[in-house]
């Protein structure tokens, strides 16, 4: 028998015991040692009489009359080969649910590892699952220690039942067979692999330490859960399979690498000169911050202008900040049959031949005799990231936007400088054709 604190705390609140009787072999703990000391509690060993605890220290050992104060003290100090299973009772370390609990630290500390394989590979959509799935047995975790009733979170937009659904019939949701482990589909699949085998071995210790002789279950709730975990890893695996197989596989690597980054969307608007700022809002006239943009020191300002064409005008065009060198006027092929333009496709800042417009502010009308372009969609990458990308400044991509309507973009100009943040930039035109908004992805498709 083990004795501890918490136990003697139970009875003392219950019945104020005043003797404690205990088998011979009984080991009692440093605290619940202190709490009999503090209580004046009487400690009886079955067939041996009354014990005095008052000066003995802990002692492992039979407690009979000859372990008395005179003998000498033991250490003070839990056994090593046990272990608390909660903060009422002590197990030794090889108890099934002791087992369990290493099982799933373990698989969770695999999950990280891959994780972080993912992250390094700009594989940023399966890291992220990934954490879905680290955050799942985590609270699988708490609610085992806690003795709470785990609550079956959604994990990839699936219930418990669509999750068992989806991992059954591969090849209608991912477009993939059912297959064994093999070296031709890459690392990448290989590892999600050791990580659905594990999965079952965390399954089995649940079973283990939770499924009875007569077939009863103490916790359905952890065991079934971990019975969809391997649904779960199968669902990634089958993921991978699919995002390779669309790659291309060429003895067991990636023909591409791919990295996903945020899709910024950017409307029509003007960039202004500080002389042309003046002519159309007065003299030393200083552009009002409406809020800041994605690329660090640019902003969308207050003021807006109409820009005449001839053909057409559209209004209350936005000003973006702050002023440059020179005046332009970004817009999109659509905006440009309306104003009866014909604007070339160009790197913003390179406005020779290319037609001018008419903008109209509070004072007056100014016409540009140039700068009028349809925006070549680009990539902002600072140096870090272009390295780790092995990208360089007026290098060309590919990259596939990953909306509800996705679509395939070439040509993508890659544009790097240290004050640059990480932008796939396209303009509005292109956002509608693929249902893009701000803040969606976009991965980017590079050639090994």
């Amino acid at each position: 028998m083990i004795v501890t604190e918490s136990d003697l705390r139970a009875n003392w609140a219950k019945e104020k015991i005043t003797v404690l009787r205990i088998p011979q072999g009984s080991v009692i703990t440093p605290p619940a040692r202190d709490f009999i000391r503090n209580k004046g509690i009487r400690v009886e060993i079955e067939g041996e009489g009354a014990v005095d605890f008052t000066g003995l220290t802990y002692n492992s050992s039979v407690h009979s009359k000859k372990h008395q104060p005179e003998a000498k003290p033991a250490k003070a100090e839990k056994p090593e080969y046990m272990t608390h299973l909660n903060g009422r009772k002590l197990v030794t370390k090889c108890d099934p649910v002791i087992r369990l609990r290493g099982e799933l630290d373990s698989f969770i500390s695999q999950l990280v590892e891959t994780q972080l394989w993912f992250m390094g590979r700009g594989l940023t959509g399966m890291s992220e699952k990934l954490e879905e799935v680290v955050v799942f047995c985590r609270g699988l975790m708490q609610a085992e220690v806690l003795e709470k009733k785990f609550e079956f979170p959604l994990v990839f937009g699936f219930d418990k039942d669509q999750l068992r659904e989806v991992s059954h019939d591969p090849m209608k949701y991912f477009g993939v067979k059912h297959s064994f482990v093999s070296r031709k589909h890459g690392m990448s699949v290989a590892k999600l692999h050791v990580l659905r085998a594990k999965s079952r071995e965390v399954e089995l210790a649940a079973a283990n330490a939770f499924i009875h002789a007569d077939g009863t279950c103490s916790r359905e709730d952890i065991v079934s859960a971990l019975n969809r975990l391997s649904s779960i890893m199968y669902i990634l695996v089958c993921l991978e399979k699919a995002r390779v197989k669309e790659a291309g596989v060429e003895h067991g690597e990636e023909k591409t690498r791919r990295f996903e980054v945020n899709i910024g969307v950017s409307n029509r608007h003007i960039h202004l000169s500080q002389a042309d700022l003046g002519a159309l809002f007065g003299e030393g006239y200083q552009l009002k911050k409406m809020k800041d943009l994605s690329q660090p020191g640019q902003f969308a300002a207050e003021e807006t202008l109409d820009v005449i064409g001839p053909k057409g005008k559209i209004e209350r065009v936005r000003i973006l900040g702050p002023v440059r060198k020179e005046s332009q006027v970004e817009i999109s092929v659509s905006d440009s049959v309306k104003l009866g333009v014909v604007p070339p496709i160009r790197d913003s800042g390179d406005i020779e031949n290319t037609p001018g417009i008419i903008l109209a502010g509070p004072n007056g009308k100014l016409e540009l005799k140039k700068g009028v372009i349809v925006a070549k969609r680009h990539l902002h990458l600072d140096p870090v990231s272009a390295a780790e990308m092995g990208l360089k400044d007026k290098d060309v991509i590919t990259a596939y936007l990953k909306t509800e309507r996705p679509i395939k973009l070439e040509s993508i100009g890659v544009r790097v400088n240290e004050q640059y943040a990480t932008d796939l930039h396209i303009d509005m035109d292109e956002a509608n054709a693929a249902l893009a908004k701000n803040g969606d992805k976009a991965v980017l498709i590079l050639e090994a």
